[in-house]
């Protein structure tokens, strides 16, 4: 009975790490995708309104493939869909990428995560795990721009954060950074380039001070 059960263990583990891959290396080739809006559209355009639905899910591999980043994504999110539409499927895709990583870290612990966190990665972060008040710091950390909000989403899962809680910080906390990058969007979309560069200019620039103190954070802690 339990080499029964084990064996379906291992071989739900399996299965999770086969899907992964594919979800990295995919992420990966539509990395390189996205720099042509263009190409992307044609290939979104296939979909008909289905294309929303894949546009979430795409968004969504980012977040779990952490290796890849963001920013891109969400600025392709205005250029394709304009300002609401690309701030609610941006953050649609981002808070199931954050979820599905959550339960996934609940489940597997430290094993899912050196999968795709770096060591050095890992080890700035983890002054969150050791620290008393990790849930405040989890949301802190992650509600300000520029810290490493895919790398957090891995860390949530090893706190005795609640899973409410931890909806309520993925669903709100990234809105900063998608509302400029998906307004820098929009504004290339209309040939506002005023704009878009002075979206650009204040998400380089409020993302460097995030970095910054995330940065000094982890060499306090």
């Amino acid at each position: 009975m339990m080499l029964k059960k084990n064996g379906k263990k291992l071989l739900a583990a399996f299965a999770i790490l086969v899907f992964l891959l594919l979800m990295y290396f995919f992420s990966e080739k539509l990395a390189a995708m996205i720099k042509d809006v263009d190409t992307l559209k044609g290939w979104l355009d296939r979909f008909g309104s289905f294309q929303y639905v894949i546009f979430v899910l795409l968004v969504s591999l980012q977040v779990i493939a952490a290796v890849i980043p963001g920013g891109p994504f969400q600025v392709a999110g205005g250029l394709l869909y304009g300002t609401i539409p690309g701030i609610v499927l941006c953050m649609l895709g981002c808070t199931l990428g954050s979820i599905i990583v959550f339960l996934l870290v609940r489940k597997y612990g430290m094993r899912l995560i050196r999968f795709f966190i770096s060591e050095d990665a890992l080890e700035k972060a983890k002054f969150i795990i050791e620290s008393k008040k990790s849930r405040l710091l989890l949301s802190v950390c992650f509600i300000i721009p520029g810290t490493p909000k895919d790398v957090i989403s891995y860390i949530a899962g090893l706190t005795n954060i609640s899973f409410f809680h931890w909806l309520l910080i993925c669903s709100f906390g990234r809105l900063p950074g998608i509302l400029l990058s998906v307004f820098a969007g929009n504004a290339f979309r209309k040939n506002n380039y005023t704009h878009a560069i002075i979206a650009f200019v204040i998400l380089a620039v409020i993302g460097a001070l995030g970095a910054l103190w995330y940065r000094q954070l982890s060499k306090k802690r």
